[in-house]
């Protein structure tokens, strides 16, 4: 489950679209770098007790440090109030596959 919600969110790119899969190489999508035994994904969140409404994440994919298309001005870090709005954008705009 791990592949889907990676590639939904574009962690490190991983939701780029790619029509020729003999390119996968060479756009670097090679799934054991994302999807090893074990793969998570986590958003860990930090809460400034002096800066109630300024909350921290930060993504990391295998326990490495990760990146989503979102602007930040504290890298690796992003403001929730930012992300948020970015994963509503992605998960609203969300359509299954549908066979032809």
């Amino acid at each position: 489950m791990v592949l889907p919600l990676v590639s939904l969110i574009n962690v490190n790119g991983a939701g780029e679209q790619i029509a020729d899969l003999s390119q996968l190489d060479q756009k670097g999508w090679i799934n054991y770098h994302y999807f090893p035994m074990g793969a998570n994904l986590q958003m860990v969140f930090y809460h400034n007790a002096k800066k109630a409404d300024d909350i921290l994440v930060k993504v990391l994919l295998n326990e490495d440090e990760a990146t989503i298309p979102v602007k930040t001005d504290c890298a690796p870090y992003y403001h929730w109030k930012d992300v948020r709005p970015y994963l509503m954008q992605r998960i609203e705009g969300f359509k299954p596959y549908e066979k032809k």
